[in-house]
């Protein structure tokens, strides 16, 4: 009785092994793992990193009363979501220093761009470049009306308080067929 007891426990484990590989093993497949899978990875990642902030600190890294706001993520944007020096204190946009967003460093491209990661400066802070060389652009709801203009359709809105997005591998920001976005 204790030998089937035991044999039947393999068998369970056995099958829950299976179960979770063939679930695993399709959804990779599909993702492929290439160059705008790991781009929509670190939009949303981005976007995350910029509700955390807002969790923390009740407003958006960057703010504009008016109108909602749109920028890179060159150096402001990612020197408040890293917490860098420049952006701690009274004075700062991060007055905790919280890191909020962390990636790995950049690569540098044949012609000296950065790409795939942050290229850090000296005070804890950078710039967040895509797969192909470019900054992400995010737009933020900074007038708080629940909603942003579609930088996909001019005219429409989207229902988000966060967008991000890339140029994709033609670097070109007006060509949305390629481009990768968190909505």
């Amino acid at each position: 009785m204790h030998r089937i007891k035991r044999v039947l426990n393999v068998i369970l484990m056995l099958g829950a092994i299976l179960l979770m590989f063939s679930l695993f093993v399709p959804f990779r497949s599909h993702t492929g793992g290439g160059p705008n899978t790991r781009a929509e990875a670190t939009a949303y990642n981005l976007k995350n990193s910029i509700s955390a902030y807002f969790t923390e600190y009740s407003e958006y890294p960057l703010r504009s009363p008016d109108i909602d706001i749109t920028v890179d993520t060159r150096n402001r944007l990612m020197n408040i979501l890293m917490g860098s020096d420049a952006e701690r204190g009274d004075e700062g946009r991060n007055s905790r220093g919280i890191a909020f967003y962390f990636d790995r460093v950049a690569k540098v491209m044949k012609d000296g761009r950065f790409y795939k990661g942050i290229s850090p400066d000296e005070n804890g802070g950078g710039i967040l470049w895509d797969t192909w060389g470019n900054p992400y652009h995010v737009r933020l709801d900074t007038n708080f009306d629940s909603k942003l203009d579609d930088p996909e359709s001019p005219g429409t809105t989207l229902p988000e308080s966060i967008a991000v997005w890339s140029a994709s591998k033609d670097g070109n920001f007006d060509t949305w067929e390629d481009n990768v976005k968190t909505w």
